[in-house]
């Protein structure tokens, strides 16, 4: 990641004419963990910067299988995060 901010990393990739943003942490938070309106701001914000967000930098499937009954939950939450920045991956 370029920095913890999402300003910054937008303003990065703007100067360095990086289309596009593997989402994964905004201002110091895990993409799982941004609210519905949080995701709506970081697509705001990106496509004001002429950004898109390409995909999300997930830690989906990164557990012992023992403890993966709640993967498939936070995969549908994954899917609408997704659906909600603007990007199909």
């Amino acid at each position: 990641e370029i920095a913890p901010d999402l300003a910054t990393q937008l303003t990065v990739l703007s100067k360095l004419k990086f289309p596009a943003l593997d989402l994964r942490n905004v201002d110091g938070k895990n993409v799982m963990a941004l609210s519905d309106d949080e995701v709506r701001r970081v697509k705001e914000h990106a496509d004001v910067s002429g950004i898109r967000v390409q995909c999300l930098g997930l830690p989906i499937g990164k557990l012992p299988l023992a403890d993966a009954a709640g993967e498939p939950a936070r995969l549908r939450r994954a899917v609408e995060i997704a659906r909600l920045a603007g990007t199909a991956r």
